[in-house]
């Protein structure tokens, strides 16, 4: 009896030492979510929450925005939206991510960016640090630089089957717009009918 006592202490105490986290396929840290984020604020709070150890976010549905998402500086973070989209709330006029800060990774994985409303820069997301799109579609989004994607500081990557289609620039860049200061490299994606 006395031996099952100790054994149930270690492991107690192996678990407080040594909390869960689960670890994603990758090996990124995922977010624990006791609640399904439905909103942008729920999305927002549990981007807040992850702090700068980052992890991975799944999307059970898709997010409508009433503005952009906010990433705070030397966050790494991942979203992955199991083909779910960010769609804009109508009337909205905004962009649908803005990265507005060096030293924050962000990745969007399965994941469809779709309709801003108008925008002087970055109809769909504008970076200012570095962006990775994994399988993603960035569509229908207009703006005067940079319909799509701009990138005035920083980096895009586009991989895997992402497609910048149909997105609108006025005066720069339908799809993206890349600044001098600047960075974007696309293997196996589409950039198309911008």
């Amino acid at each position: 009896m006395k031996t099952k006592k100790i054994i149930i202490m270690i492991i107690a105490l192996i678990l407080i030492l040594f909390p869960y986290v689960p670890i994603s396929a990758d090996g990124e840290k995922q977010a624990v979510v006791d609640n399904p984020i439905i909103t942008q604020e729920d999305l927002q709070n549990q981007i807040n929450d992850m702090g700068r150890d980052g992890g991975v976010i799944t999307l059970t549905h898709d997010i409508e925005l009433s503005s952009a998402l906010y990433f705070p500086k030397n966050y790494q973070i991942t979203i992955d939206g199991d083909g779910h989209a960010f769609t804009l709330k109508p009337g909205t006029d905004t962009r649908h991510i803005n990265v507005s800060v060096d030293n924050t990774h962000i990745i969007l994985k399965n994941l469809r960016l779709k309709g801003n409303g108008p925008n002087d820069i970055g109809g769909g997301i504008s970076v200012n640090g570095s962006v990775t799109l994994d399988n993603c579609v960035v569509e229908n989004n207009y703006a005067a630089n940079g319909g799509g994607i701009i990138c005035t500081n920083g980096s895009v990557t586009l991989r895997n089957g992402t497609k910048i289609v149909n997105n609108k620039g006025y005066s720069y860049g339908g799809g993206i717009f890349v600044s001098s200061n600047g960075f974007l490299m696309a293997t196996d994606s589409v950039i198309s009918d911008n």
